[in-house]
Formats: structure tokens, sequence, C-alpha cells
């Protein structure tokens, strides 16, 4: 199917037919209504970028178009068809592929049997694996992706290639929808660019492509055309080409328009309070597989960002701060008093938090509510005798709920209700309850939008200005500049130079000397370019 066949030949200025058409509908969830009598059409050869805030609707919607939920209101049609999903079976059935913030992979299977799962390639009545492992690698490198061996499990790899190979399961798929969901929220640079030249070939055959994102950058890269959701209605629509960085932004926020620079701004005024000379962690020489004589020191007030490219260790010295991985070698001191990491109980009663890259598979249990989440750091302080004191426990989860701005229908909403920048607001409040002396977060903006966004910024800020040390990890370069006091660039598992953000121009200038730091430390001799 070509792209052509979407423009018209006789001179007549006429809408290109919808693939997907979505009239009127309308999902609740008990009392909350999620999504409000929803029109959309989506074209067949555009990619369309859905837009809003955390708890807008967007993902609500996009279950309802693939079968995760049915609606209570309304139609879906393909084609002019009405189609009514039982499951995401029926889905995929009539060729809708999605990829999902949350994961959907079998942790115990391999790389090849989730890509394959539930299409499996047979021999003689038998699953052939070594053909399902070969299929496997020519589609990951036919769409340019970097995943290390297809017959490896699934649990084995970081975050970021089980997100890859997400992204391969749906995209191998002979589908005409495909949803992607915030699908490179943990991708390299590198990465993401071969996921969008993999989305235009999609595209320019004809198929129809809901992007949603909270990268407003990625959305004028990729797309044709947008709609923003906001408090379950649609709100705005726009062709790409005939739209800004500031419009967006007003329409997704509800703030007024205004002329700005088309990039987010968090607030370096509220940063830079380093109220000590003398470090409240200082790390040296830490070695493991990944860390390779790795320094550090952070000092009260102070918002450190680590900065590299995937694989040169930056979530790996978070980690083995915290006693998630082990450490072979090195030295840890917090407050000037050596710190023997066994495990992250020994991390934590040092004064140690930690926000991980993954929030709802190690930083929230999903199938427990929202104060019991935030709780869970404090469970000893709550208990009386092995008994927990519910009281308190509501008590502490209104506090943070107002604290920390935190949308939910109730304390006792089960995490799989709440918005993913308010999962990540849980998280942040569940270790703000520690008073922590030194606050770890791996890519605490992944997958938040940009009103959610300045909420964690925010948080950031009181707990430096609270005399706390924040280490950030973030593929974001954006971001480390609107964060942090000082930032170390991490390469081959060590930190190789300490930048001055403030020095920085631009988001593509940090990633221009990350990347020729890196090559400089691969080949000493070479010169830096100037």
């Amino acid at each position: 199917m070509s792209r052509d066949r979407f423009e018209p030949h006789d001179g007549e200025d006429r809408e290109p037919p919808a693939l997907l058409s979505v009239r009127g509908v309308v999902k609740r969830f008990g009392a909350v209504t999620a999504l409000a009598s929803i029109d959309l059409d989506v074209r067949g050869g555009e990619i369309h970028a859905l837009l809003g805030q955390n708890g807008a609707g967007k993902s609500t919607l996009v279950k309802v178009i693939s079968g995760v939920h049915q609606p209570d209101e309304g139609t879906l049609s393909i084609d002019g068809v009405p189609m009514l999903f039982a499951d995401p079976n029926e889905a995929r059935d009539a060729g809708i592929a999605s990829v999902y913030q949350e994961l959907s992979l079998i942790p115990t299977l391999s790389v090849a049997a989730n890509i394959f799962l539930g299409r499996e390639i047979t021999r003689f009545g038998l699953t052939d694996s070594r053909a399902m492992q070969t299929e496997a690698q020519r589609r990951c490198d036919e769409l340019g992706l970097d995943i290390p061996g297809t017959n490896v499990e699934v649990r084995s790899l970081p975050f970021a290639q089980r997100q890859l190979v997400e992204i391969v399961k749906a995209l191998s798929v002979d589908a005409r929808i495909f949803i992607l969901d915030e699908p490179t929220s943990s991708l390299s640079p590198g990465e993401q660019e071969a996921l969008f030249a993999a989305v235009r070939v999609l595209r320019d055959r004809g198929a129809a492509v809901i992007y949603i994102t909270h990268r407003l950058k990625e959305v004028f890269d990729l797309s044709d055309r947008v709609t923003v959701i906001s408090d379950a209605e649609i709100v705005a629509r726009y062709e790409t080409a005939e739209t800004d960085m500031d419009s967006l932004v007003a329409a997704i926020t509800g703030a007024k328009q205004g002329k700005g620079e088309g990039r987010l701004r968090l607030g370096n005024e509220t940063f830079g309070n380093r109220s000590s000379n003398v470090p409240v962690l200082v790390a040296r020489g830490l070695c493991n597989i990944k860390l390779r004589g790795a320094d550090l020191e952070v000092y009260p007030g102070e918002v450190v960002g680590i900065a590299g490219l995937r694989g040169s260790g930056r979530s790996s010295l978070l980690r083995a701060l915290f006693g998630i991985d082990r450490l072979d070698e090195g030295e840890i001191t917090v407050e000037g008093h050596p710190l023997r990491l066994r495990s992250p109980k020994d991390a934590m009663a040092a004064g140690l938090a930690f926000v991980p890259e993954d929030r709802t598979t190690e930083g929230l249990i999903l199938g427990h509510g929202l104060s019991a989440n935030i709780s869970l750091t404090q469970l000893d302080d709550l208990s009386s005798c092995g008994i927990v004191n519910a009281g308190d426990i509501r008590a502490r989860a209104h506090e943070a709920i107002d604290q920390l701005l935190i949308k939910a229908p109730s304390t006792s909403a089960l995490m799989t209700t709440v918005s993913g920048g308010n999962q990540q607001k849980v998280v942040f409040a569940k270790w703000m309850q520690t008073s922590p002396k030194v606050f770890l977060a791996d890519e605490p903006m992944a997958g938040v939008d940009v009103g959610a966004k300045v909420e964690i910024a925010a948080v950031i800020g009181r707990l430096a200005a609270g005399g706390a040390g924040v280490v950030v990890v973030s593929g974001e370069f954006e971001d480390l500049l609107d964060l942090c006091d000082r930032i170390v660039v991490f390469s081959g598992g060590r930190g190789i130079e300490n930048i001055d953000p403030s020095l920085i121009k631009s988001e593509n200038e940090l990633h221009t000397i990350v990347q020729d730091l890196e090559f400089h430390a691969l080949v000493p001799d070479r010169e830096l370019v100037p």
C-alpha cells in the first residue's frame, strides 16, 4: 500500500479517508470518567501524535482501541467497518499492534520467544526455537536495534533493552495500525533514530501510527498530525507543520500561550545551594562487572547529574551505591562514616534513597494501594508488635498527596489506576518519608508530562534545599541542564569529566561534548574538538 493512495488526484481539497475512526467513546472507572465522548480519526499513511498530561486519558484511549478496555459508549471502526474487541487478541487479529508503557514481556522466556509469543514458528508440529532466534535477530537487525542475543532470557536485560524487545515484538507483526506509548523513554539517541526510521517505514507503507510522547521535540521530528487530550476530552487538533512548541505546551497544560524558546525550563535558580564544603557522600575506586574505578563526591544541597551514553555505567553507579549490585572493590563513606554495603537495607540505614529506572517493577507494588506504597519504607515506625497502624499510614499518604500534588481517586487506589507521572511522585513520596541524606534518582523524568516534570523538579529542589545531596541519572540531557549544579560525564564505568551546566547552551551541545569525551576516553591520544 503506497502513501500516494491517500493523496487527492482530482484537484479537490478533501480529507484522506480514515483507517481508524473513534466516535463518541466514553469510558468510566467507577465514578471517574476517563474518556468523555472522544472522536478521533487516524489516516493510513500518517504518524498521529497523541499528547496530554499524565491522567488526561491518552493511555485509556489507546487501551480501548487495542481491546484492553471495552468502551461504555461509542464505536470504533476500521476502514468504515464497526469493531468491538473483547480482548487484545481480537484487536491484534484485526491488525492492531501496541507497545505500552507497562511492558508485556514474560521475564523467564527468551527474547525470541517473547517476540513470537502466540505466533511461534513450528516444524513438524513442534516449536522451532532455532528458527525463531534467527528470525528474531533478523528483525532486530532490520530495525537497527541493538539487542545482545535473541536466546537470552528477558529478565537478564536492562530495562532499556527490554523496551527494545517490546518494540520489535510489536513492529514485527503484520498489522495496519500501530500504537506506540512512550516508546523512547529509555532509549539512547542512536536507538531513538533507529526507531524513528522504522516508524517512518511503517507510515510510508500505508500504516496508521498513533504515537504517544511527552518529548515535544519528537512530535515535530516525526508526526504528521497532533491531537491533545485534557481531562478526558480532546481540546486541540493540529497539522504538525502548522503549529509550534508554545501552542502545544499551552494546549497540554491549559496555560496561556506565550512566546518562549520552545524548551521547558525547570528552574535552575532553585538549585545550587551547596550548604557545606564537606561532602555528604564520597565513593572511591568502585569496581564490579560494569564499574571500572568509579569515583564520586556529592555535597549537601547539591544536585549532581550523571551523563553518558548507554552502557557507560551511569545506572550501574546508582545501583552499586544503593547496594543492589555487588561491588568487588572500592570504598563509600556517608558523612565521613564508612559504608559497608551488603544489601539495600545497609544503604537505607546510612540515609540513602533510590528512585529506580523502572518504577513499575522496582519502585512500586502495583497490586497495592497508594497509601501502602508510600509507607513501604516506614513500616517499622508505623507498626507496633507486628500490627500496622492504618490511621498513621493514611495520614502520611494524605500529607504526601498534598505535598507532591499527587492525583489519585483515593489513598487506597491501586497503583494500576494511577497515571505514570503520579506513580513517579508516589515513588518520590515513599523515599521522602525517610528524610534522606543522599537521594539517588535514575531517569526520574522518564514517561512524565511537562507539568509533572516541573512538579518533580520542585521536589528535587526541596530535597537539595533541605540539605540532601541529590544524584540524577538521565539520558535526557536537557533535563540534566535544567536540574543540575554539576554534571559528571561517565564512560567505560567511570567518571571522566566534570561539566558546569551554566556554560552549556543546548542539549545538542552537551550531547556532542559527551560523545567526544567518550571517544577521547577510548582513544586517549586524540585531541578533543575545541
